[in-house]
């Protein structure tokens, strides 16, 4: 149970040391398998028998005051659940749920649940996967245990595409209902599917998911390894790593390795020689990929790169380098060889997504066409002004006709009820409501009250 705003402030004042919400022990700290902040405020919940949703709504967001939230609590919507991917990250909402959930349990240790304390060091660029990805066998396992089922912060990054401890690629998709799961939903239960509810271990995955190609399983196992380190490692560093180790490690990697020859080592490795050179000088920061696949090549560690000076002896290991040519070329766009900067392409490929059925960002359609967005609206302003107007028509469109479905679904739900004498409560209703329909919604709300009052109830 939550304690009240008023009560907390009563014992508080009288210089007792309360925490609003339980004090809950993250999981894993320390290890390869420490837990994500999203699992551990989805656990805060469970502990308090509410949902992840309520405790976002009437916990974090009045202390957070971002008026996109409040706009998610007023009005509902998947905007902030889409993009919740972010709070397990190294930006400023990571660090906004830190500082919240910390201050409402009394905890100092959350910032090692997400990857705060490499913020200089890891760029954000495909960084972190934006849907959930699991080990069905870890679940199990946990479950026949009686362990709490927990998602570690690992599994959520882009390049982990096994699981750590039994070597079989990660699911990502519902084995029920073959959705794709959200890293966080209104409801979200760990270990469940929030759309149809299905545990989501099993004892034995099917032996197809286990990696049979031995050059993948080595580089997985890279990978794995150089990850877990890195998360592991959050919880024993004070000083947070600046970016200019990036620079200089890439430098001394090319000096020892090519004689300062940027284009050979370039060439070796399968990166452009401008991205590459870009790298060296500090003007941007490699993905995570990209930084393993040199460390691969070079039998270096992300460990080392970020938090030691002196690499000794550096040398290409050639066995690995095809397998670190094969990561980059996965890694390249479709279009190569001077496509992504001519103009007349990414044009009349700008004119096709406008044309669409399903209208799309401007944002969405520049990461399609792998061009920075910017630069987008500054070769085509026309184009993207009308792109960004059929999305806001699409958009409006879209409003107006989920409003209609919302209070038809309602009208019926309620009439449904009150002809069988029964009062239409809202968990009542939001129970005979598509799952996707919450009472909480301001639309709903409106619909709800408005059949009420239609009735004198």
């Amino acid at each position: 149970m939550v304690i009240s705003d008023k009560m907390y402030e009563q014992l508080y004042t009288n210089g007792l040391s309360v925490s609003k919400l339980y004090n809950l022990e993250p999981l894993g700290i320390g290890t390869f398998y420490a837990e994500s902040l999203i699992s551990y405020l989805c656990r805060l919940a469970e502990e308090h028998s509410v949902t992840a949703g309520t405790l976002i709504n009437k916990e974090i967001i009045p202390i957070l005051n971002k008026s996109y939230l409040q706009k998610y609590a007023e009005y509902g919507g998947n905007g902030f659940f889409d993009g919740a991917h972010t709070i397990n990250g190294t930006q400023a909402v990571a660090s906004d749920f830190v500082d919240v959930l910390n201050s409402l349990t009394s905890r100092d240790d959350l910032t090692d649940l997400t990857l705060i304390k490499w913020k200089h060091v890891l760029s954000t660029k495909g960084l972190l996967k934006d849907y959930f990805s699991w080990c069905p066998v870890c679940f199990e396992e946990w479950r026949l245990k009686n362990r709490p089922i927990f998602v570690p912060l690992i599994w959520g990054l882009q390049a982990i595409k096994t699981c750590p401890e039994h070597g079989f690629y990660l699911k990502d998709r519902c084995p029920n209902c073959k959705t794709k799961i959200p890293l966080l939903h209104r409801k979200t239960v760990l270990g469940y599917c929030p759309k149809c509810r299905e545990w989501l271990g099993c004892k034995n995955s099917s032996s197809e998911l286990k990696e049979n190609n031995e050059q993948e399983k080595r580089w997985n196992s890279w990978v794995n390894k150089n990850v877990g380190e890195l998360i592991a490692l959050a919880s024993h560093i004070d000083i947070v790593p600046d970016r200019k180790v990036i620079s200089w490690a890439i430098k001394c990697f090319i000096n020892k390795t090519t004689k300062s020859n940027t284009a050979e080592f370039s060439r070796i490795l399968g990166i452009p020689k401008t991205t590459m050179y870009g790298w060296a000088k500090g003007e941007a920061i490699p993905p995570l990929e990209k930084l393993l696949i040199i460390g691969y090549a070079l039998n270096i560690s992300l460990k080392q790169v970020f938090l030691e000076t002196n690499f000794g002896s550096v040398e290409f290991d050639f066995e690995k380098v095809s397998i670190a040519n094969e990561r980059s070329s996965y890694l390249a766009q479709i279009r190569s060889s001077g496509e992504r900067s001519d103009k007349k392409f990414i044009k009349d490929s700008l004119k096709k997504l406008i044309h669409v059925n399903k209208p799309i960002s401007v944002s969405e359609a520049a990461q399609r066409l792998g061009i920075n967005r910017r630069i987008l609206y500054n070769w085509f302003p026309d184009l993207c002004k009308q792109a960004s107007k059929n999305y806001r028509d699409y958009l409006r469109k879209k409003s107006m006709e989920r409003k209609e479905t919302i209070y038809n679904n309602v009208e019926m739900a309620a009439e449904e009820l009150i002809k069988n004498g029964i009062f239409p409560s809202r968990r009542r209703l939001e129970a005979m409501l598509p799952s996707k329909i919450i009472v909480q919604e301001k639309l709903v709300r409106e619909a709800w009250e408005n059949k009420k009052k239609q009735y004198s109830i």
